[in-house]
């Protein structure tokens, strides 16, 4: 008799530490490990005390946005046998986020002057980066060491960001799959997700649900408006800040404003990048061909101007393009908005 059992050990009513737990039969699997973005405290960290009497011996990772691996190396103490898998985008830029995140953690607290008490420690981290087992889209593998469950896992393209995957769990005969964060259409780098045809049990996550606005939008239309209002602070010598996520926002804003440029629906003007986007930049550039063969590599590198640091002086016209994407104080977009804000040619749009 097949035995399937699931608990969710996260958020599940609004974003940031995503954690999903299934029991099958005797085997246990975790999917995601995420930290509430708002709260880098043992309060922001999924429940893993109430399944830690219970057998984990596999964590699948979806994709590196902190929601959903911020508290991977905590998960690790509690289940320190578990194999982790996730595709090999994921695994480069789960190191860098994670390491990225105590970096921020450490500046926060001294900025503050609070005592630091991180969740890990950078040692750590380096160490557990030799566990992450990785696997391409679409190449189904088994749960390794314990090969007589019949469990097989296979990753699936799920157009969110780079190397994110939807997970389908093949069991005694049913296939489950966890969607992860999913986007369907297209991005202006990435294609929408590719999804398997047909499952017996769908785990997903719809923490917007259902949004009238939304469904009455149109990307078109709304990609023409951004562009004239790009174009008139550009006229005008303005400096137009984007804050956006550094992973996955900062790289799909940088291709459409390329495109809005190269078809002439925006001046052209230098466009500079803060932040750790920067960074992220560079992996996509080095990663995103081996998934996506037509994609020129350097691409990103060659529409930047360069990056602006802090303490430099902003002068128009240009576009500025910095983390956090929710202009959390003390953040680079937090403190170029200020900065901004005092001139009128200048401009924030807050892209989502």
């Amino acid at each position: 008799m097949m035995n399937i059992e699931y608990c969710s050990i996260g958020d599940v009513d609004k974003i940031g530490a995503s954690a999903h737990y299934l029991q099958l039969g005797r085997y246990g699997v975790l999917l995601d490990t995420g930290l509430d973005p708002h709260n880098d405290n043992p309060e922001g960290v999924p429940d893993y005390e109430h399944i830690a009497h219970r057998n984990v011996h596999a964590i699948l990772i979806s994709h590196a946005h902190l929601d959903h691996i911020g508290s991977l190396p905590v998960a690790l103490r509690y289940f320190n046998r578990a194999r982790v898998y996730m595709t090999p985008s994921t695994a480069d830029l789960t190191e860098v986020m994670l390491a990225h995140a105590l970096e921020v953690q450490r500046k926060k607290a001294l900025e503050n002057w609070e005592s630091y008490h991180p969740l890990y420690t950078p040692e750590f981290l380096e160490m557990i980066r030799y566990l992450f087992q990785t696997f391409p889209y679409e190449e189904a593998f088994p749960l390794h060491g314990y090969e007589e469950s019949g469990i097989r896992f296979t990753f699936y393209d799920a157009g969110h960001i780079l190397g994110s995957a939807g997970i389908l769990i093949a069991f005694q005969g049913k296939r489950i799959f966890y969607t992860g964060n999913v986007r369907t259409s297209a991005q202006f780098i990435l294609r929408g997700a590719r999804f398997p045809d047909s499952v017996d049990v769908l785990i997903t996550e719809a923490t917007y649900g259902s949004d009238a606005e939304a469904e009455r939008t149109k990307r078109s239309q709304e990609i023409d408006r951004f562009a004239r209002r790009l174009s008139e602070h550009i006229r005008l010598g303005g400096v137009i800040l984007l804050p956006v996520f550094a992973l996955g926002r900062t790289q799909e804003m940088l291709m459409l404003i390329h495109r809005l440029r190269q078809r002439g629906k925006i001046p052209a003007v230098p466009i500079f990048v803060a932040g750790m986007g920067l960074r992220i930049n560079r992996l996509y550039d080095r990663m995103l061909h081996k998934i996506y063969p037509q994609y020129d590599r350097g691409l990103l590198r060659t529409i930047t101007f360069g990056r602006w640091s802090r303490g430099r002086r902003l002068q128009g016209p240009a576009i500025l393009i910095s983390t956090s994407g929710m202009l959390m104080p003390n953040s680079p977009s937090f403190a170029f908005a200020s900065q901004l804000a005092r001139d009128a040619r200048n401009a924030i749009f807050m892209v989502g």
